[in-house]
């Protein structure tokens, strides 16, 4: 299984059915979510990373930075548009 984070992949990062441990990193995270994540940067062109402890989805089409463990207190409104795309604003 290929780590979203630093990108190496290696059968043994997946510790069982549902622990991932990165051997080269150390990332470690469900691995239900992991593929999850591999899918998302697969299919959307789009990136996973790690910043003041929040797992956050960066997509490649002008999308706003979503942190996956945080709900927003209200939700988003879809007011700003930024070059022919929505841009959800908090």
């Amino acid at each position: 299984m290929t780590c979203p984070i630093c990108g190496y992949a290696d059968k043994r990062n997946r510790l069982d059915k549902e622990t991932f441990k990165c051997r080269r990193c150390g990332f470690t995270f469900n691995a239900q979510f992991v593929a999850c994540l591999n899918l998302f940067s697969r299919s959307n062109d789009g990136r996973v990373a790690i910043r003041g402890g929040r797992l956050i989805l960066i997509s490649r089409k002008a999308a706003p930075v979503v942190a996956v463990n945080v709900a927003p207190d209200e939700p988003p409104k879809r007011n700003e548009v930024t070059e022919g795309e929505a841009r959800a604003s908090y």
